[in-house]
């Protein structure tokens, strides 16, 4: 795999664990904001959570793809044998 790809991927895998924190993050805020005005207003969800559940669904598509990549690559491997195979999968 050339240098370039592997620090794709490693971008990739550091993604969801990235997400995370700014998921907990953006809650938090949609949560804190309104109690923290004067008048809440409720105009429903608005852009940022429909950016945001789009944002959730592709990271989880992310997410099976990374698992479904990391099985083929464990079982490619010609390093892993045996036993060892099945731990890294």
């Amino acid at each position: 795999m050339r240098k370039s790809w592997k620090i794709i991927l490693g971008i990739i895998t550091v993604w969801p664990i990235i997400y995370m924190v700014l998921f907990i993050a953006f809650i938090c805020a949609v949560v804190m904001v309104p109690m923290l005005q004067e008048a809440p207003e409720s105009e429903g969800p608005g852009y940022a959570m429909v950016a945001l559940f789009a944002l959730h669904g592709l990271t989880m598509f992310l997410m099976l793809f990374l698992l479904v990549f990391y099985i083929i690559h464990s079982i490619r491997n010609p390093k892993i044998e045996g036993l060892e195979m099945v731990v890294w999968i």
